[in-house]
């Protein structure tokens, strides 16, 4: 029977019940789960005026190690601003001399000097001249801001030197400002103080007030300890770092407003495990960067707030782990948008990726949860080692090339094949592709060796199709989709792991574009999927199908401009799930959940759905199935395409919207 003469009718009754048979499943190494771990826990600060530390509770499971022995709490005198001005020491501050009503600080050569516990308001200005804190070890120290101005030539408006925790309060309704020059007088050999605020105690901001620092130096606030703002709004530029937390940055609430000239909200301790991360609750940030928007020496948390990220590199980098678990971020990234060398996880939250050259990177990448949509000039989404990705990306001279500029130029495919060599995330580019811009070509891989009960290829197409390379894979490397709505456009792989691919829940639709030698699923391992919806778009050179999964799936050859919406449908034009395209696509790998081993489903090529939503999605329907592509369903990998023809299609498609025989679209 040839394609064109298929009717619905006959879909239909090929839509009925195979065989009562399934195909047994490709044994898949057990991949290993980070044990989870609670936000509650105690505080280790101890601010004795209180009734004792309190934890901020928060609904987010923290699924990484690195964070277990993290304190993401805040004490009882973060959260509360309040202060007794009757009992507090009065300070007054101007160019033609200080007034002090009170004890505990006194005034040297135009600056202030607190030396013992207490809260101390602040008003006035200072044109040259800063507030200095040299208390005790035990010593608490509040500085209230109602009205402050001071700017410091050569050195920090507001050192600590000494404390054990320093709050400085921005009084309700209050404006105040804190700036420094370009340079410092600092000792001979030292390179510290290095910020408008600059503190080596516990540093705490909070209060309704305002506060903008422009630090011309280097940072404008560094804490040697822990950073912590729980309230106000702020004004940050920098020539380095905005906020700057050796020990660690957390963030309840506070509206802010950041430029950096390096990155905007940073931790660096790398030697102590417990320490080195930033984790933000609430809050509004408008954050410009020359470098990355949130870097962890760590571990980056982000369990709420809002983000509108445009940075050079990274919106958020982590050296080991990161966590989205809730908040929503607007980010635009030179580089990367969401980048942990170790595991990246999103299991909250909604993230709107507008432009970055990878969307969500990390060695492990959990989508866990979440509202997600990423578009990126390369992989959306990449699983790849961090040796791979440090290794990778270096040019003929040795040097590194970041970002989207450092990509690699196509010339001619060799004779040896399309395999996977190394690239900039380890795997990724492909024979022919110049790194980096080099002038030589890169070498073919050797061809896997197969595994029983798939196609050498791995389930992908045997010629003139992209496979993944079996036995060539990095173990330690997967991306993991088990719940979450995700919608991934690339304008390399999208879904791109040097190791596999496991999906088990959630709605994922994937988009690379056509005519390109990339596709929406890359893996050198296997791909499975065990339930959830999957729907992915691309071209054909390079496409790879699933593999194996107790969810059934199917891969099929349909041609669609940009804007088409593809819908997978049952026998009776039952719309299973339905993607609109954004770019204009060649094959299609689809999988949904009722989808059975052996039956027959169709794609049907058109409009959006009626009720779908702005991504053309819905999972309910019913379409005319004339002239829909037909796929056979299957828990085993059945191949892709059986190669190109010379019209440069896959072989035996029929024109677009014909229905075609399965047979067509699979090898036997």
């Amino acid at each position: 029977m040839t394609a064109s003469s298929l009717r619905r009718e006959s879909f239909a009754a090929r839509s009925l019940p195979a065989d009562a048979r399934r195909l047994s499943a490709v044994g898949r190494a057990a991949l290993a789960l980070a044990l989870a771990c609670g936000l509650a826990g105690c505080s280790s600060i101890d601010d004795s005026s209180t009734d004792g530390a309190v934890a901020q509770e928060s609904a987010a499971v923290e699924t990484d190690t690195t964070a277990a022995a993290m304190d993401f709490s805040y004490s009882d005198r973060d959260l509360d601003a309040s202060y007794d001005e009757s009992s507090a020491t009065m300070i007054v501050l101007s160019d033609e001399g200080v007034s002090i009503d009170g004890e505990g600080a006194t005034a040297q050569d135009g600056s202030v000097l607190i030396e013992s516990a207490g809260t101390y308001m602040v008003s006035g200005s200072l044109s040259d001249g800063s507030i200095q804190v040299a208390a005790g070890e035990q010593d608490k120290v509040q500085i209230v801001f109602d009205g402050v101005d001071i700017h410091c030539e050569d050195g920090p408006a507001v050192s600590i030197s000494a404390a054990d925790k320093c709050f400085i309060t921005l009084a309700d309704g209050s404006s105040n400002s804190l700036s420094d020059g370009s340079s410092y007088a600092l000792a001979e050999g030292e390179d510290e103080p290095n910020a408008v605020v600059y503190s080596k105690a516990d540093l705490t901001f909070n209060g309704t007030g305002s506060l903008a620092i422009a630090g011309s130096y280097r940072h404008a606030v560094c804490s040697k300890d822990d950073l912590a703002i729980t309230g106000g709004t702020y004004d940050l530029s920098a020539t380095e770092d905005a906020l700057h937390g050796k020990d660690c940055v957390k963030i309840a609430d506070g509206s802010f407003s950041i430029e950096a000239g390096e990155d905007g909200i940073a931790s660096t301790n790398d030697e102590d495990a417990d320490r080195g991360f930033v984790s933000i609750d609430g809050g509004s940030f408008a954050l410009i960067a020359a470098d990355d928007g949130i870097q962890a020496a760590r571990y980056a948390r982000l369990a709420g707030g809002s983000f509108d990220v445009q940075v050079e590199d990274d919106a958020v980098h982590s050296d080991i782990d990161a966590l989205v678990s809730g908040g929503s971020f607007s980010v635009v990234a030179g580089d990367d948008a969401f980048h942990a060398e170790g595991s990246m996880t999103v299991q909250g939250g909604t993230i709107g990726i507008s432009s970055c050259y990878e969307g969500i990177e990390g060695e492990q990448v959990y989508l866990r949860g979440g509202d997600v949509h990423i578009v990126a000039d390369d992989d959306a989404v990449n699983a790849a080692s961090s040796d791979a990705s440090d290794s990778a990306a270096v040019d003929v001279d040795g040097t590194r090339e970041e970002g989207p500029d450092s990509g690699s130029a196509p010339v001619a495919f060799s004779d040896a094949g399309s395999q996977p060599a190394a690239g900039r995330d380890g795997a990724s580019e492909r024979v022919g592709e110049v790194p980096n811009g080099s002038d030589s070509t890169l070498e073919a891989a050797p061809e896997p060796s197969g595994r029983p009960g798939v196609d050498e290829r791995g389930g992908a197409p045997q010629t003139g199709m992209a496979e993944g390379g079996a036995g060539m894979g990095d173990s330690s490397c997967v991306i993991e989709i088990s719940d979450g709505y995700h919608v991934l456009e690339s304008g390399g792989d999208t879904l791109d792991s040097n190791g596999s691919i496991v999906i088990s829940g959630g709605v994922t639709f994937a988009q690379s574009a056509a005519g390109t030698s990339d596709y929406a699923i890359d893996y050198d391992i296997e791909a499975t999927i065990d339930g959830g919806t999957l729907i992915a778009l691309g071209g054909t050179e390079m496409a790879q199908n699933l593999t194996s999964g107790s969810q059934a799936f199917a891969m099929g050859s349909i041609d669609g401009a940009a804007g088409a919406t593809v819908s997978v449908v049952d026998g009776s034009g039952s719309v299973l799930a339905s993607f609109t395209a954004p770019s204009a696509f060649e094959t299609a790998v689809v999988s949904v959940a009722g989808m059975q081993d052996g039956e027959v489903y169709g794609l049907v090529l058109g409009d959006p759905v009626s009720g779908a939503n702005d991504d053309g999605y819905a999972s309910q329907g019913v379409l005319d199935t004339d002239g829909a592509v037909e796929i056979t369903a299957s828990c085993e990998a059945q191949g892709g395409f059986g190669g190109l023809g010379a019209d440069g299609r896959p072989a035996g498609a029929g024109e677009p919207g014909a229905m075609r025989d399965p047979s067509a679209v699979r090898i036997e």
